[in-house]
């Protein structure tokens, strides 16, 4: 078989012309050839009875000719094979870089699926302990407050160290900075947890738990935020404020009082029916008794009404799926039955909370309905309107 070499380079000062051909035919040994590659004839003979095996190792017997060739003489040559077989070469070009076998490619290929897969499974590691627990970053300096607020004045906190509700989290700002016009009330927005400090508090009469994921607060700051409740001010939290990545036991069994289990995932973005429980409550006036509202739906293991809370919505179950499974996870596909609260508040010492599981996304806070709900919520967290009952 003739196999034409373009442009080979240069070893050891020799040099291939173009147009030479490399002749393989019929031999008994590879003893010539060894001795002039400077190899045992056993390692010789293993490449050329790979390459005789499969025509994938053609390419690596083929530069061993070549290399032979240069080396012995400069005319053509012979490789004459150890079984009587014929040898077939590839041409090779002015880049001789060795090509890998079909075996070696495999173990890269398999190598990489491994690593790929690794680096996946790294990646949702990190990502469900985030949404779970979060990372604790805390400040330590407080941000400096040089405006005069208005008689209401209100902080609304949107930190997370846990899952981040990037969209709902900006439909709550736009929403509360517009009922802050409305309603001529100052609202303050930061992500800054050393804001939670007693001198600091005492200028707001809210705090309102912008869809705050994770532990978000060192122990003063906490300290600081339930001393602030129980002497009279105001708590609102929404949405992700009430799933189970808070690292704080008061905060989830005093001031949300349910334990969340999961939320929609076929799909997770549903419409429902919700329906007021409570007709006197400010954050239910001007509802209708019941309306559609489409969200992400939270599920929790206990109904907080047994923790002294004031239901004011509970959505029904006939008119959504509340089941949250999905891949590798098979044991959620459950709701609470036919009481399933939603939206609730409750007294705490001297200050009035207010929870709603509504607000994933930020079309949550540009609907009428939602949006009177929070005006009321703020009136009655803020001592406003309405009886702490």
């Amino acid at each position: 078989m003739l196999c034409q070499l373009n442009m080979f380079p240069n070893y050891l000062g020799l040099k291939a012309q173009k147009g030479l051909y490399v002749i393989l035919s019929y031999a008994k040994d590879l003893s010539t050839l060894s001795n002039a590659m400077g190899l045992n004839n056993s390692k010789l003979k293993q490449y050329v009875e790979n390459s005789l095996a499969s025509f994938r190792f053609a390419p690596l017997l083929a530069m061993l000719g070549s290399f032979a060739w240069l080396r012995m003489t400069n005319k053509p040559f012979a490789l004459r094979a150890y079984y009587n077989i014929e040898l077939k070469l590839i041409c090779f070009y002015k880049d001789l870089t060795p090509l890998l076998t079909m075996k070696k490619i495999l173990k890269r290929l398999l190598l990489g699926i491994g690593i790929v897969f690794i680096l996946l499974a790294v990646t949702a590691g990190i990502f469900i302990y985030k949404v779970k627990y979060g990372f604790p970053i805390y400040e330590s300096t407080p941000p400096e407050i040089n405006e005069t607020f208005k008689p209401t004045a209100v902080l609304v906190f949107s930190k997370t160290n846990g899952f981040r509700h990037g969209e709902g989290i900006e439909g709550a700002i736009d929403a509360f900075d517009q009922l802050g016009k409305k309603n001529n009330w100052s609202m303050y927005h930061t992500e800054n947890g050393a804001i939670f400090n007693p001198e600091q508090l005492a200028l707001f009469d809210v705090v309102i738990y912008n869809n705050v994921t994770g532990g978000v607060l060192t122990d003063d700051q906490k300290a600081a935020l339930k001393s602030f409740i129980e002497n009279g001010g105001g708590f609102m939290a929404l949405h992700g404020a009430g799933d189970f990545s808070h690292p704080w036991d008061w905060y989830r069994k005093t001031i949300i009082g349910a334990e969340f289990s999961h939320h929609t995932m076929d799909p997770g973005i549903q419409e429902a029916r919700k329906y007021k429980l409570d007709t006197l409550h400010p954050a239910t006036q001007n509802l209708p008794d019941e309306w559609q509202h489409t969200d992400e739906w939270y599920v929790f293991y206990n109904n907080p009404k047994e923790a002294g809370a004031r239901v004011l919505f509970q959505v029904d179950e006939s008119t959504f799926n509340p089941s949250g499974n999905m891949a590798f996870v098979d044991d959620k596909g459950f709701g609470m039955g036919e009481e399933h609260p939603i939206v609730w508040s409750k007294c705490v010492g001297q200050g009035r909370t207010f929870y709603s599981g509504l607000g994933h996304t930020k079309q949550a806070y540009e609907t009428e309905n939602y949006r009177f709900m929070l005006e009321g919520a703020i009136k009655w967290a803020a001592g406003l309107e309405g009886d702490c009952l």
